[in-house]
């Protein structure tokens, strides 16, 4: 699934690190979830994202909802991110009353 240009999410570990060369970040699974554990997960993640808040902080968030404590390293979700790029201030979500703004101002 992608997510502007700057995010994939894919459940291969290979495909993550051939990825990570073209887009910013990119979330991959080592291993295998539960279906609860992943749908968990997308919440989490997913509902960071729409909040606004960093890639690094969502991430952390989709963690969180799993209960990590009960897989294996090898199953864990793994963020792994472009070279120059810091997942901690990249938000991927627009501020609606900055987009708004920015709409008066096109308009004149």
């Amino acid at each position: 699934m992608v997510l502007a240009r700057e995010l994939i999410v894919v459940h291969v570990e290979a495909q993550s690190e051939s990825l990570r060369a073209h887009v910013d970040c990119v979330v991959g699974m080592g291993g295998s979830m539960s279906g609860d554990a992943t749908r968990n997960f997308a919440i989490g993640f997913y509902g960071g994202l729409g909040e606004r808040e960093s890639v690094a902080t969502a991430f952390k968030q989709g963690c969180a909802a799993i209960h990590l404590d009960g897989l294996c390293d090898a199953d864990r979700p793994r963020l792994k991110v472009r070279d120059g790029i810091n997942p901690d201030r990249l938000v991927l979500a627009a501020d609606h009353r900055s987009v708004a703004a920015e709409h008066r101002l096109d308009r004149g």
